[in-house]
């Protein structure tokens, strides 16, 4: 629902869940395609993907366990996602296990880890208070203890870049940067992670 208005229904044939919506839009691509064979033979060529959210630890907004998005993930699925992007997260274990607990219960669909470059305490404190995903005390202790908004850049830049170094060690089939249309701080931890050269942007 919007922002305070918990009470909130969808319009009339519309739809309540991410699920649903993938239905709707399976559907309507069936007909297309039913219809008109020059969409047949594009959808052939170039099928049509959608991309789903994933909670690796869980959804606090909705109060659930990350046993509970693996089973909502199947659900996702059977309708027809191609693919699955995580939730942001702080530590690679969080990615592992909840990949191992998917592919145990049948998710088959890449799902590809989305990081933040924390390079900004107020950034990341922010997404805290959207997300309710919560900050290791640990890294937000390092952050705190730069001596300049240079400094906890770098930090930052260091936190994320072995984040997604590990995370590509792991297996996962890509990196998603939440970016907040600033360039510099994704393209650095991927420089530091050592998967895209300065050099190459």
């Amino acid at each position: 629902p919007p922002v305070g208005q918990e009470d909130w229904e969808p319009g009339p044939g519309g739809v309540a869940s991410a699920t649903e919506l993938i239905h709707l839009i399976r559907t309507v691509e069936k007909r297309r395609c039913d219809a008109h064979p020059g969409e047949a033979l594009r959808s052939a060529f170039k099928p049509l993907t959608i991309a789903v959210a994933a909670f690796p630890a869980g959804n606090p907004a909705a109060g659930t366990t990350p046993a509970q998005e693996v089973e909502r993930l199947l659900v996702k699925q059977a309708a027809g996602a191609s693919f699955a992007i995580t939730q942001l997260f702080w530590e690679a274990d969080t990615y592992v296990n909840f990949l191992e607990k998917a592919r145990s219960n049948g998710v088959t669909i890449p799902i590809v880890p989305g990081i933040l470059p924390p390079t900004d305490i107020r950034r990341v404190s922010r997404m805290t208070e959207l997300t309710g995903v919560v900050f290791p005390e640990y890294l937000r202790r390092k952050l705190e203890s730069a001596s300049s908004p240079q400094e906890m850049y770098s930090m930052g830049v260091e936190i994320g870049g072995r984040l997604a170094r590990d995370l590509h060690d792991s297996g996962a089939p890509g990196i998603h940067m939440y970016t907040f249309n600033k360039a510099a701080p994704a393209l650095d931890v991927l420089d530091a992670a050592g998967l895209v050269s300065a050099s190459q942007c």
